[in-house]
């Protein structure tokens, strides 16, 4: 079953808020509205979203702050941001990019300029979904790398990385090859990775940087995305 996007809409005027909200629920997307900024700016550190539209001209954070929060912020740091703006604003396009914005929705919002823009962005936010987005998978991972094997449980996997059980001897930035069943499926996966982290209890997060085309459709239709 497909996860629907996830979205945040930070904006003062509630008749734009309002409408945007009606209009990207239309297109099946989860979506929480604040006006606040600095309520927003709490959200994006402990929250995911696929996807943030931001009013340029928001009171107390203008939007170039926080936008520079949430690419500062661990999880919303690589998620599109869309700047909602008058044509005539005095925010500069070289500014907005610094801060990183990377998509613009320009003032008076209506239904065909929003349903326009998803369609634009919609490709960017399900990079990003596929990028984070996990499920729990408790298989056997068996690993080559450094000149030893092993193998330990995974706890989840997404379409970029799995974390598994290691054995105490992986260190981050090591390349593994790995081999893993998805459930319900005969064959296994095939990957390569690099060891992004280890936590206190050995558990090894691992980046997939090679994996066939055909391995990569499995684990998208597995996770759901």
């Amino acid at each position: 079953m497909k996860v629907p996007l996830n979205v945040l809409i930070v904006h003062k005027e509630s008749g734009d808020r309002k409408l945007m909200e009606a209009v990207l629920r239309g297109f099946r997307l989860r979506v929480q509205a604040v006006a606040d900024s600095t309520q927003a700016a709490a959200l994006v550190k402990k929250k995911k979203f696929d996807g943030i539209f931001l009013d340029g001209e928001l009171p107390k954070l203008d939007g170039l702050e926080l936008a520079r929060l949430i690419r500062n912020s661990p999880s919303n740091r690589k998620a599109p941001i869309i700047l909602i703006s008058d044509e005539q604003s005095a925010i500069g396009l070289g500014d907005a990019f610094q801060a990183g914005v990377t998509f613009f929705l320009t003032r008076p919002v209506d239904q065909k300029k929003i349903a326009h823009l998803l369609n634009a962005t919609r490709g960017a936010m399900l990079v990003e979904r596929r990028r984070y987005h996990r499920v729990p998978l408790e298989v056997p991972v068996g690993f080559v790398g450094a000149g030893r094997a092993g193998q330990g449980p995974s706890t989840n996997i997404s379409c970029s990385g799995i974390l598994f059980q290691g054995d105490g001897s992986l260190q981050p930035g090591e390349t593994l090859g790995m081999q893993f069943p998805l459930l319900g499926q005969f064959e296994p996966i095939h990957a390569q990775g690099e060891v992004a982290r280890v936590d206190e209890q050995q558990r090894v997060g691992v980046r997939f940087t090679r994996l066939a085309a055909v391995d990569l459709e499995r684990l998208q239709s597995f996770v759901g995305v």
